[in-house]
């Protein structure tokens, strides 16, 4: 029903698996990408330190499809034999090249329309103003509405309260 595979005009949304990246190539990005520290100050995990915990990652995302609790996909740039890599959506969020509007332009119907559920909620912790924009952004396009805060909801850095938004 969820399919492993979609593509847009500036995205391919591939099934993350072990088969669909190589796990020292996403290490080498989770670990020491250019810039990792920024893009993950506000996700609930810190840059890989050992290809074990990509590994682990990997293996949680495949298990989480399965049992369809999370539907987990690597981002990609179409356009060339080997696309590049510009996010993960579903666990993580791709990050700082505006692409966000059309990645959640592509949940929203496989949420609404493939899946037929009548709520999707969207987090971000309290502090990352960057996604908060975003968020409004998808609130105004999809008429959603603000929920308010969520405490204790997940843990991250020390940090319990994320804000919660519905469409």
């Amino acid at each position: 029903m969820i399919p492993e595979r979609i593509e847009t005009d500036h995205l391919i949304f591939e099934r993350l698996t072990h088969e669909t990246i190589d796990l020292f190539d996403l290490y080498e990005i989770w670990s020491s990408d250019p810039g990792i520290e920024e893009v993950t100050e506000y996700l609930p995990w810190d840059p890989h330190t050992t290809p074990k915990e990509t590994h682990d990652l990997l293996e949680e995302a495949e298990a989480n499809w399965e049992v369809k609790e999370d539907f987990c996909y690597i981002l990609r740039i179409p356009g060339s034999s080997e696309p590049a890599i510009v996010g993960i959506t579903g666990i993580d969020v791709h990050w700082g090249r505006g692409l966000s509007e059309e990645r959640a332009a592509v949940l929203t119907e496989l949420v609404f329309e493939t899946l037929d559920l009548d709520l999707l909620a969207v987090f971000t912790l309290e502090e990352n103003q960057r996604s908060q924009r975003a968020i409004e952004k998808y609130i105004d396009r999809y008429d959603g509405q603000y929920d308010g805060l969520f405490r204790n909801f997940r843990p991250h850095n020390g940090t319990l309260q994320m804000l919660t938004d519905t469409l």
